[in-house]
C-alpha cells in the first residue's frame, strides 16, 4: 500500500465488515506496521554496529591493487595511525614488524591467491617510543561479473593484550641478571627478522661479542661483582644497538646483537667499533678495565640461517680476539677456514689428552762457566696421528682457549714431579726441574695447594722444582686486578719454590714485574740473545737486564 508521501508499507488487511471503519482500521496497522519496520531496522543497525565495536576497532577495504581505499574508524583513538597514512598505500609499504604471519611474502602469497586471511598481526612503534600492535582480518571482494575489486575487511587495536602478553613473556624469555632476552627469546624474533628480511631483499648483520678475559674478573673479585658488571654492560649494549636491532645474551660473558636492514658493512663495523668504545669505560666504581671483541656476520652472504649466521659471527669473533682483543673482525672465507681447522684441532686435542696421547721432553740447562748441567726444564710435546709433531706455539693457545690448560698443567707437574722421583731411585742427582705454567692456573684458588700436593706425594722439596711463567702468562693474569693470582705467586715464594720470568722483554710491564714480584731467575727472549752478537743494542740490553737482575 502506498502512503502519501510515495513510500511503499507492508501490513495485514482483514476483509468483511464495515468498508469504512475496515479502511480505517486498515490504514492504521499499516501505519503502526511501517513503525514497526523502521523501529526493527534501526534496532538491527544498532545492534550491528554494537557487535562490530565489540569485534574490531575500524573497517577498512582496498582496491583491486590492494592500496587501502576506506578506513572507518568505529572506535575514535583506537588506530594509531593517520588517514593521509594509509589511504592509496599497501599493507606492506608502511613501518612495521610483521608478528604474524612469518614474512610478508607468506602474506602477499594469500592475497594473490585471492584468499581471505585472518588475525595478521603487525607492530609499530609510536612518536611516543611505545609499541602499538594492529591485527587485521580481510576477505577478498568480486564484482557481479567475478572480477576481483579488491579487499575488505575489520581492524583491532591489541596493544594492551600484547603488552599484557609481552610482560608474561618476558618472565619466560628473558634472562633474569641482564633483562635481555634468552636465547629461546631471542630464537624466536631473531628466525622472525631473517624471514622478513629475505623476503624483502634486505641486509641483516650480526654482531657476536665476548668479554676479554671475564673470567679473570670473576674469580679476583667474586660472581657478585661478576654481575655487576654484566648487567651494565648489557645495559651499555642496549643503548648502542636500539630497535629495530634485537640484543641477547647468549650464555656467560657472550652477548649478540641482531641488526636488521643494514645498508652495507661499515654501517655493522660501526656499530661494532661503538660497542667495544662502550664496553671499555670504566664499570662501577672499581674502575674495572673491561674489553671486548666482536664477530661481524652478514645475513644471507655469511649465513643463510640463524644457526650459520651465529657460527660466522662466533668464528670472526675468535678471530678478532687473536688480533689483539678490544677490536673486532669481519667474516671471511679465510677465517672459515682456519676455524675450521682450529675446530678439528681442538678436538683432536682433547682426544690426545684424555687418551693421554701426550709427553714431556727435558731441556738440559748448562752453566757457561763450569759446563755442567744447573738445571732442565719440562717441555710438553703432542704428536698428532694425522699431522705428527704440532708445535706449542699452535696447541698451546687452543688448550688456552678451551680451558684445557689447567688440566693439562696439572698433569705436567704431577708428571715432573713422578719422573724427579724415579730419577732419584734409580741413583740419579735431578737438578731443579723447571715447569711451565699458564696465567689461567694462576688464578686457580687451589693452584699452590695442588703444588704443595704434588711436592709431598712424590717426596720432593719445595727447591726441586720451578715455576716459570711467561710476561704473556703474567699479563692473562691480570695481577692488578686479581688478588688471587698475585697471592698465589706470594704464596709460592713463602714455601720455597722459586720462580723464574720468561720470554723477558716481549711485554710492555717487564720492569714493574721485576720490581714488585719475587722473581727469582730472568729468561731473556731468544730476539734478543741471538742477536746480541751482531746488534750492540741487543747486547747492551742483555748486559743492563744482566746488572739490574
Amino acid at each position: 500500500m502506498a502512503e502519501s508521501d510515495g513510500r511503499i508499507v507492508a501490513g495485514d488487511i482483514t476483509e468483511g465488515g464495515d468498508p469504512l471503519l475496515s479502511a480505517l482500521q486498515s490504514r492504521g496497522q499499516l501505519r503502526d506496521a511501517a513503525a514497526q519496520e523502521n523501529g526493527a531496522s534501526l534496532e538491527r543497525e544498532q545492534r550491528l554496529r554494537s557487535l562490530l565495536e565489540l569485534s574490531c576497532d575500524w573497517l577498512w577495504e582496498t582496491d583491486e591493487t590492494l592500496r587501502f581505499t576506506l578506513i572507518q574508524r568505529l572506535v575514535p583513538g583506537r588506530l594509531a595511525l593517520r588517514d593521509e597514512d594509509l589511504i592509496g598505500r599497501r599493507r606492506w609499504e608502511m613501518q612495521g614488524e610483521l608478528i604474524w604471519p612469518q614474512s610478508w611474502a607468506e602474506h602477499r602469497a594469500t592475497l594473490e591467491a585471492r584468499k581471505p586471511f585472518r588475525d595478521l598481526i603487525v607492530r609499530r612503534w609510536g612518536a611516543d617510543g611505545q609499541p602499538y600492535y594492529h591485527m587485521a582480518s580481510g576477505m577478498p571482494v568480486f564484482d557481479a561479473d567475478g572480477r576481483f575489486v579488491g579487499y575488505r575487511g575489520v581492524g583491532t587495536d591489541i596493544s594492551e593484550q600484547m603488552r599484557t602478553h609481552e610482560a608474561v613473556e618476558r618472565l619466560a624469555m628473558r634472562d633474569a641478571l641482564t633483562g635481555l632476552p634468552n636465547w629461546q627469546g631471542f630464537d624466536e624474533r631473531a628466525q622472525r627478522m631473517l624471514a622478513n628480511a629475505h623476503a624483502e631483499g634486505k641486509m641483516c648483520a650480526m654482531l657476536y661479542i665476548d668479554l676479554d678475559d671475564f673470567g679473570v674478573l670473576n674469580k679476583g673479585h667474586g660472581h657478585r661483582v661478576g654481575d655487576k658488571v654484566l648487567m651494565q654492560v648489557a645495559q651499555r649494549v642496549r643503548e648502542v644497538v636500539r630497535e629495530p636491532g634485537l640484543v641477547a645474551r647468549r650464555g656467560g660473558d657472550e652477548l649478540v646483537a641482531l641488526l636488521s636492514g643494514v645498508t652495507g658493512g661499515e654501517e655493522a663495523e660501526d656499530v661494532a667499533r661503538q660497542l667495544i668504545d662502550a664496553i671499555s669505560q670504566p664499570v662501577l666504581d672499581l674502575e674495572i678495565a673491561v674489553t671486548a671483541s666482536v664477530g661481524v656476520a652478514f645475513f644471507p652472504q655469511d649465513g643463510v640461517d640463524l644457526d650459520a649466521l651465529l657460527n660466522a659471527a662466533d668464528a670472526a669473533m675468535s678471530h678478532a680476539k687473536q688480533l689483539g682483543r678490544r677490536t673486532h673482525a669481519v667474516f671471511t672465507q679465510a677465517i672459515a677456514r682456519r676455524e675450521h681447522l682450529r675446530q678439528q684441532l681442538k678436538q683432536r686435542l682433547r682426544q690426545a689428552f684424555e687418551a693421554r696421547d701426550r709427553r714431556l721432553y727435558y731441556q738440559p740447562l748448562v752453566s757457561m762457566k763450569s759446563g755442567r748441567m744447573v738445571g732442565a726444564e719440562a717441555l710438553l710435546r703432542w704428536k698428532d696421528v694425522e699431522r705428527g709433531d704440532i708445535p706449542p706455539t699452535e696447541f698451546i693457545p687452543i688448550a688456552e682457549e678451551s680451558e684445557l690448560i689447567v688440566g693439562v698443567g696439572d698433569w705436567v707437574l704431577r708428571e715432573v714431579c713422578r719422573q724427579i722421583q724415579i730419577w732419584r731411585q734409580i741413583g740419579l742427582n735431578s737438578p731443579p726441574i723447571a715447569i711451565n705454567i699458564s696465567g689461567k692456573q694462576l688464578q686457580q684458588r687451589l693452584f699452590v695447594d695442588n703444588v704443595l700436593a704434588a711436592l709431598k706425594q712424590f717426596g720432593l722439596a719445595p727447591g726441586d722444582i720451578e715455576i716459570e711463567v711467561t710476561e704473556t702468562g703474567l699479563d692473562t693474569a691480570q695481577l692488578d686486578t686479581s688478588p688471587i693470582s698475585r697471592k698465589n705467586i706470594d704464596r709460592l715464594h713463602e714455601a720455597g719454590v722459586k720462580i723464574a720470568l720468561d720470554d723477558f722483554g716481549v711485554a710492555y710491564s717487564s720492569l714493574s714485574h721485576l720490581r714488585d714480584l719475587p722473581i727469582s731467575r730472568v729468561k731473556l727472549d731468544r730476539t734478543f740473545t741471538v742477536a746480541c752478537t751482531k746488534d750492540a743494542r741487543s747486547l747492551a740490553i742483555v748486559k743492563a737486564v744482566i746488572d739490574m737482575a
